[in-house]
């Protein structure tokens, strides 16, 4: 026996796979939309700028008060309360073959019981890393600074001595390796310093002090390297230094050979 049977074809069956690739293709873009997003907000977080586009910036910005008992660096000096506000400006694109860095800090202390005392400041350093190939790569960093205040931490004059100067460090730096184990560096290294203006009368030999420490200094340096190690270096370099003083009858040339151990 046989019974009739109908056979229903869906007219719209055609149409089921276009709907389906649209439907994959939303999700793929909210997925994607979704990750971008959290890229975009970790790089946010991360330079700190919620509202630059993905630009590797960090600004910092803050300020301190406390009491300064000899502002002017003299035996009989007098103390102050102070006041400091800081700017700091970070900009970093790391990359493979090429590294760059750049920090900027202002500065500016303002005091209250003596006049005439308040101070200006701000340095610079910019860093390049680049890498030719596996085997050479070429370092720069300058770094430059003002400021009215004596540095204790370098020497770029005497520390008795309230004048405003420019003291600037640039280091050039060639690297090849040999091998796995024997690297060798050559570098150069510039320094100037400069004295903005005379002292303010607070050191009697001020005025020659300050001028007599204008100066132009540059080393050459030839660094070989070994890897004993991989957490230890065994380090041998020649340093030649001549420095040249503006004014000073003071100039000098100096050899130097250096041995060591870096771990």
């Amino acid at each position: 026996m046989l019974l009739p049977c109908r056979i229903h074809r869906a007219r719209n069956g055609a149409a089921s796979l276009p709907l389906t690739l649209l439907f994959v293709a939303s999700l793929l873009a909210l997925q994607s939309g979704r990750t971008w997003a959290q890229a975009t907000g970790s790089t946010f977080e991360r330079v700190g700028v919620g509202w630059l586009p993905g630009i590797p910036i960090q600004i910092t910005a803050g300020g301190d008060a406390g009491y300064d008992d000899n502002v002017t660096l003299q035996p009989s000096g007098e103390g102050s309360i102070f006041t400091r506000e800081n700017v700091v400006l970070t900009y970093t694109r790391p990359g493979e073959r090429t590294q760059f860095f750049v920090v900027g800090v202002g500065r500016f202390s303002q005091y209250f019981d003596v006049s005439g005392q308040n101070e200006t400041a701000g340095n610079v350093t910019l860093s390049l890393t680049h890498n030719f190939s596996s085997r050479l790569s070429f370092y720069a960093s300058v770094y430059g600074t003002y400021q009215s205040q004596p540095n204790f931490q370098s020497n770029v004059g005497p520390q008795n001595v309230v004048s405003p100067f420019f003291d600037t460090v640039d280091i050039f730096a060639l690297t090849y390796h040999w091998s796995l184990r024997l690297s060798l560096v050559t570098s150069y290294t510039f320094e100037r310093v400069q004295y903005i203006s005379s002292s303010n009368g607070n050191s009697q030999n001020g005025v020659q002090n300050t001028l007599a420490q204008n100066r132009i200094q540059n080393t050459f340096s030839e660094e070989f390297q070994f890897s004993l190690t991989s957490r230890t270096l065994l380090v041998g370099e020649y340093r030649f230094q001549t420095i040249n003083y503006d004014t000073a009858p003071t100039d000098s040339t100096t050899h130097s050979i250096l041995a060591g151990i870096n771990h």
